[in-house]
């Protein structure tokens, strides 16, 4: 799926995403239901390499501060996936770090929705489990 945007937009979703400045490209690499875009001139995004794959954050009016932490956070639960069930190498994750109370957090194959409006950091910390433990 290829997506044209106004250049000022950061673009991600559910999938692997490529291009930048206006084009972007979505590339679904496991069959799905639907498709999960996300658009927003002020969009951010934190990164860590975990071999072949990403594990992206996704954020919008959230503290890098947060959004640093909370990508640590996935860090250390993707590990110790990995650790109980061996190498995940080259599996892509995105995180999309939802602001909103009226949404619950879900996951598709790559991608988490991830609500956290009103919730402490073990509460956050438990989502981050329960969210990978999805895959």
């Amino acid at each position: 799926m290829v997506v044209w945007l106004d250049a000022a937009y950061g673009f991600s979703g559910s999938g692997v995403v490529s291009g930048g400045a206006g084009h972007w490209q979505l590339t679904q690499t496991k069959p799905q239901q639907d498709i999960v875009l996300i658009a927003s001139p002020i969009l951010k995004t934190k990164t860590y390499r975990q071999g072949q794959g990403v594990i992206r954050v996704n954020y919008v009016n959230l503290s890098d501060t947060k959004a640093d932490s909370i990508l640590a956070n996935c860090q250390a639960v993707y590990g110790y996936f990995e650790q109980l069930f061996g190498d995940i190498d080259g599996a892509n994750l995105t995180f999309f770090i939802n602001l909103t109370r009226r949404q619950t957090s879900y996951a598709r194959q790559g991608f988490i929705s991830f609500q956290i409006k009103g919730q402490s950091i073990a509460e956050i910390n438990r989502g981050i489990g329960h969210e990978i433990g999805h895959f």
